[in-house]
């Protein structure tokens, strides 16, 4: 049986407060980069880790969650993986940057594009991809089921969701993709894209947009 005690690490990044998580199996030394920002210490908490980088893993292609991907590429050659339908704007990630008056480093195009129910494997563990269009076309958010643990992104965040009202944002498909999320577990635990970890049971009681989703 799989000893639950992964290594997960949150390196936060400025000035948009971006979470990048860093997810790994202790006794296999593999670990994967979720949304990695423009924070040095995200290389630093990698190496101090002391194992393979074996993927680093895209939830959508804004640049606060990907600036960190040139760099983690060129120094750990871990493949880059997003989802199918961001992959298109993920080198141009440095626009969106524009939108918040900053410059931002594009990312290098996907090693490998993710649709539902893909999986990647983090030495024992195993990160599924469940679809959560809306902030952005195809925002995904890796699952570790028997874990109970959802790295979502900008999908969903403590008393709080997303922004729809970007280019590309669809409040419809944000609608449709929370009450998704909300047929997990109450007991999965959210690790979010911005601001603290939550869970499903804390969200379906007291996000002020639950009115929405349930």
């Amino acid at each position: 049986m799989v000893e639950k005690k992964p290594f997960i690490k949150r390196v936060v990044s400025y000035p948009i407060e971006e979470n990048c998580w860093l997810f790994g199996d202790r006794e296999k030394r593999e670990l994967v980069a979720i949304d990695p920002g423009n924070s040095n210490k995200i290389a630093e908490q990698i190496e101090k880790f002391g194992g393979e980088l074996v993927a680093i893993c895209c939830t959508h292609s804004h640049f606060d969650h990907v600036e960190g991907n040139k760099l983690l590429k060129e120094r750990f050659s871990a493949p880059i993986m997003i989802g199918k339908y961001d992959a298109p704007y993920l080198t141009e990630s440095y626009k969106s940057a524009e939108l918040f008056g900053v410059k931002s480093v594009a990312s290098p195009p996907a090693d490998r594009l993710l649709v539902e129910g893909d999986k990647i494997k983090v030495g024992r563990y195993t990160l599924e991809v469940i679809e959560y269009p809306g902030h952005t076309p195809g925002l995904i958010a890796f699952y570790e089921r028997w874990l109970g643990l959802l790295f979502a992104g900008d999908l969903i965040f403590y008393e709080g969701i997303g922004r729809f009202d970007l280019p590309r944002g669809d409040f419809q498909k944000t609608k449709e993709s929370l009450h998704k999320l909300m047929r997990l577990p109450d007991e999965v635990t959210i690790f979010t894209g911005h601001g603290e970890k939550t869970t499903v049971a804390h969200e379906r009681m007291h996000n002020p947009f639950r009115e929405h989703f349930l």
